[in-house]
């Protein structure tokens, strides 16, 4: 069951508290983002929604880099 919906004054509020680095308050704060536009919250598969991580072939190279949120018809 997805949770309620956030407003904007309590996302802003929340978040102008945080004091963690951004590497360890991104996904929370990627979970929040979807809960204020009314998005389905993250998967845990690639392949069903919005998930987090998704690996991408960096073009003309050999390395893989990975998007912070995901959704296969785009990104946010």
């Amino acid at each position: 069951m997805p949770e309620a919906t956030l407003s904007p004054e309590e996302f802003i509020d929340h978040w102008s508290k945080a004091e963690a680095n951004e590497r360890a308050n991104s996904q929370s704060f990627l979970i929040g983002l979807t809960r204020l536009l009314g998005l389905p919250q993250p998967a845990h598969n690639h392949h069903q929604g919005y998930s987090f991580e998704y690996p991408v072939k960096v073009p003309g190279g050999d390395s893989t880099n990975f998007i912070d949120l995901y959704r296969p018809t785009g990104k946010i």
